[in-house]
């Protein structure tokens, strides 16, 4: 499906039309690409990693994007992968605001939150290798 970014992405303000595409492996992950450009953003819906999020959305950006409430809305947050994907973050502070029925979207930043630019998407334990099966390796004694 397509939208329009009423007002552009950060640091993209010239670019409008967007596609959301499923990533080609099964997962929480998508592709939001722009339709006349090359540039694409994995965007996730952020309810999957915090389900404490839950950003209180200023009325002027839901009417900007043709609703009342948030609920009538998809959330998306764009995600950063450095080189070990255990590290991958999400931006909390400026999520996407999606609304499928009006074919709009907007970027809107919380600046009466405390949420993260950078919010790690898996918790300290499995970025830290803490978490998981101990022992498994083929030089283990453990079984």
């Amino acid at each position: 499906m397509e939208f329009i970014c009423i007002e552009g992405l950060l640091g993209f303000e010239n670019i409008h039309n967007y596609r959301l595409v499923e990533a080609e492996e099964p997962g929480p992950f998508m592709w939001l690409e722009a339709v006349d450009a090359d540039l694409r953003f994995i965007v996730a819906e952020p309810g999957l990693f915090w389900e404490d999020y839950l950003p209180e959305i200023p009325r002027e950006d839901l009417e900007a994007i043709g609703v009342d409430s948030v609920s009538e809305t998809r959330l998306l947050v764009i995600v950063t992968v450095p080189c070990d994907p255990l590290w991958a973050t999400g931006n909390c502070f400026a999520p996407i605001v999606v609304c499928e029925e009006s074919g709009r979207m907007k970027q809107v930043l919380l600046r009466d939150g405390d949420y993260p630019l950078k919010a790690h998407l898996f918790p300290e334990c499995v970025r830290n290798r803490k978490a998981g099966v101990s022992g498994a390796g083929t030089n283990s004694t453990q079984r």
